[in-house]
């Protein structure tokens, strides 16, 4: 936002015109901070030509989506394919102004507009001699031009011109930026230019190059304003789009397109092991809490680098007796922390880490040890404290409990946020709108329940309420924030489907229509539900092929879902699936059921 950042600019134009054609300009400028602290990252930018330092009229528009920034310095070609040779003979001086989308949401706020405009002066330019004679005598102009009024030089003087045909603004959006390849078929998504417009109201037509490997303008243009690309190699493609207006202006626009393969990784293989695995990002590189059901004991393993392409080695926080069912991974004040069950005491656990890494690990701590509790354990931050929810199996109750300080080093007393029945299997937790709140099971009536605090802290609840009671539904429920409201994935195991439904506020008083991501046979079984890149995603398992699966949403809310790919298909995998965010890419732990290994698989370049 403006407030943080700072737009210090170092102008460099280099023309390159031939004496009809179509000229260029490579802009070098310097992003930092408020604080004086450079930039990194890859940001939107927008660039405009104005015939004045302030008001005066647009000439020209550029939008390039994926300005790379690198020690606050960047650069960036503009131009290419519009006739500049034009804009440089006809106006008495230029001034160029930028926008960056510091805030990524895809638009240009007032604040993220820089203010003064930069003037190109006439000395930066190098132009043919013909091009040069329209420019002499522009330091001899007795008087300044008329906000918005164009002159032209006519061999004496500069004289009033009849305004010239304005530029068509471009501007291109892929509907999916990030593409996934899932085996030997190619990968597509949608180009579109239908936000472009032109200033005067006219008709345009439309030019696309996926690759971006045009040079100068497109031959031929169309009246499509989209178009509908296959990728099948990885990488980043860097797409262009061009828009003509009816008088034959051409302006360009360009848009990232960057293109992975889910690749796989075996961090465990050591028995059969991999039960349950819970996965998180642990100080920048991910890592997995599960259960090895060989020695019963709970492992966690973290990965060597930040895709989790290669696996350190499995520790084990825990190995006394038969524990580590059902653990939940969580980054507590700065270190790991998992809570999970015991099964020979019928106890809830947590332990945590005493380094960020996860390298080495403190005692485990028994919270709750009253009858047989903590099956489903699902560990979350709330209100800077970790906190649990799970099921009381010999109550057949849903709880709760929170620790006493940030660490997890004492606990409070277990809570009971609903006891109606047989309630609180698959408790998942979250904080929704500032307060804890749960999504979980209604074993008795079959039924999705959600249930949030009265507090911050989770120290009183209010009322459960029932999202979808169609049917016997709810198992697996994953609740996650989609665009500042509650969302839960589960399975319907009536018809056999992978179903998601969102709130229609921001607490989840009330609830949406549930839909089906996925109903291709018996799906939906250990959804795991994150955002991903701004929309929602499931991973989950194809219980009839035994299959993992995954499904991105097509908006933000998750009102339209995508076509579900299967990721894994070799043998009998895809159990317990344990969806999340890493270096930027989904990323899915889970079960091997065939050779009963811990699996991991990310999309990769």
């Amino acid at each position: 936002m403006r407030k943080a950042m700072a737009l210090a600019v170092v102008l460099m134009v280099v023309a390159r015109m031939a004496q009809a054609g179509p000229g260029t300009i490579t802009y070098q400028g310097s992003l930092l901070r408020s604080d004086g602290t450079a930039v990194d990252g890859s940001y939107a930018m927008q660039f405009w030509l104005y015939d004045a330092a302030t008001g005066g009229i647009m000439r020209w528009t550029e939008t390039e989506s994926a300005v790379e920034v690198a020690g606050g310095l960047f650069s960036v070609t503009l131009g290419d394919g519009s006739p500049f040779g034009t804009l440089f003979t006809t106006y008495s001086d230029l001034w160029l102004q930028v926008a960056v989308d510091f805030n990524r949401n895809g638009t240009f706020a007032a604040d993220e507009t820089y203010a003064p405009r930069q003037k190109l002066a006439g000395a930066a330019w190098a132009l043919s001699a013909k091009d040069a004679e329209g420019l002499r005598g522009r330091s001899v102009l007795a008087t300044a031009p008329t906000l918005g009024q164009m002159l032209r030089w006519n061999g004496t003087a500069w004289a009033p011109a009849t305004p010239a045909n304005q530029y068509p603004v471009a501007i291109l959006q892929a509907s999916l930026s990030e593409l996934y390849i899932v085996g030997t078929a190619p990968a597509t998504t949608t180009l579109s230019l239908s936000l472009s417009r032109d200033p005067e109201g006219g008709a345009l037509t439309y030019a696309f190059d996926p690759t971006g490997r045009t040079t100068g303008a497109p031959a031929s243009y169309g009246p499509a304003a989209t178009a509908s690309v296959a990728y099948s190699g990885t990488g980043n493609y860097l797409a262009a789009g061009w828009v003509r207006d009816s008088a034959g202006a051409v302006s360009r626009a360009r848009a990232l397109v960057s293109v992975f393969r889910w690749s796989s990784a075996t961090p465990d293989s050591a028995g059969l092991t991999g039960d349950y695995p819970s996965l998180a990002v642990v100080n920048g590189r991910p890592a997995i809490a599960y259960f090895d059901f060989t020695n019963y004991d709970l492992k966690y393993v973290r990965a060597n680098d930040s895709d989790g392409a290669a696996w350190g080695t499995p520790l084990t926080p825990d190995s006394a007796g038969e524990v580590g069912w059902w653990p939940s991974l969580a980054v507590v004040n700065g270190r790991p922390a998992i809570a999970y069950y015991d099964w020979t005491n019928g106890d809830l656990k947590y332990v945590r880490a005493n380094d960020a890494d996860g390298a080495a690990w403190g005692t485990p701590a028994t919270l709750h040890s009253a009858g047989n509790v903590g099956h489903y354990a699902s560990l979350a931050i709330v209100n800077g404290r970790p906190a649990i929810a799970y099921v009381d199996i010999i109550n057949r109750d849903l709880k709760y409990v929170r620790a006493n300080d940030s660490d997890g080093a004492a606990w409070g007393t277990p809570l009971t946020p609903d006891s109606v029945y047989e309630v609180g299997q698959h408790a998942s937790l979250a904080v929704v709108n500032g307060r804890p709140a749960i999504a979980y099971r209604d074993s008795t009536n079959g039924d999705l329940k959600y249930i949030r605090a009265m507090d911050a802290d989770g120290a009183a609840w209010g009322t459960p309420l029932t999202p979808d009671s169609v049917g016997n539904v709810s198992a697996y429920a994953s609740l996650a924030v989609v665009n500042g409201r509650p969302a839960i994935a589960y399975f319907d195991s009536t018809n056999g489907d992978l179903k998601y439904v969102r709130a229609n506020d921001s607490d989840g008083a009330a609830w949406g229509t549930p839909l089906t991501p996925d109903s291709a046979g018996d799906v939906g079984m250990y959804a795991s539900l994150a955002v991903v890149n701004g929309r929602p995603a499931v991973a989950y398992c194809d219980y009839a092929n035994r299959d993992l699966k995954y499904v991105r949403a097509n908006d933000a809310d998750g009102a339209a879902w995508g076509t579900p790919a299967t990721l894994h298909s070799a043998g009998d995998v895809g159990y317990d699936a344990s969806l999340a965010v890493v270096n930027g890419r989904p990323a899915i732990a889970y079960f091997d059921g065939t050779d009963y290994d811990l699996k991991y698989t990310i999309p990769m370049k």
